[in-house]
């Protein structure tokens, strides 16, 4: 057997004009999720970003994400997560790196890291971002 899981998914919703979501989920036998999605959004001003000229036309993106919860099956190691991800504007060619990490202390306590780094020209979606990286670092109660 090569997976353990094939999803495929996909919604479609109206507001004004079309919007449109696809994409499937594997997960390999050893616990590594897979994820890829296309998305488009209503062509209206309620959905463009503000890095996003209004000229522009439909929008056009894509998600990528691999990730492993319970890292390894050793003592020490199956208290980690580790995801990354991309989501890019498929036309103005900028993306966003995700780096996604967490450690569980219990059934209710957890640390994370999350690291983003937007790329792009300057008139670009993610280009345009008023900063180089985004680090956030956190601790969390979960009942």
């Amino acid at each position: 057997m090569v997976g353990q899981a094939w999803e495929l998914h996909s919604e479609a919703a109206w507001r004004e004009h079309p919007a449109v979501v696809a994409g499937a989920k594997y997960t390999l036998n050893n616990g590594v999720t897979f994820t890829g999605e296309f998305f488009t959004p209503p062509n209206i001003p309620y959905y463009q970003s503000s890095g996003v000229s209004p000229l522009a036309g439909r929008q056009h993106y894509a998600f990528l994400n691999a990730g492993k919860t319970r890292l390894r099956e050793l003592p020490g190691w199956k208290e980690w997560d580790v995801s990354g991800s991309i989501v890019t504007n498929l036309d103005d060619h900028s993306f966003a790196s995700v780096l996604d990490v967490n450690r569980w202390f219990g059934k209710h306590v957890s640390a994370h890291l999350h690291l983003e780094v937007p790329v792009g020209g300057k008139s670009s979606q993610y280009g345009a971002a008023p900063y180089s990286e985004a680090t956030s670092l956190g601790v969390r109660f979960q009942l």
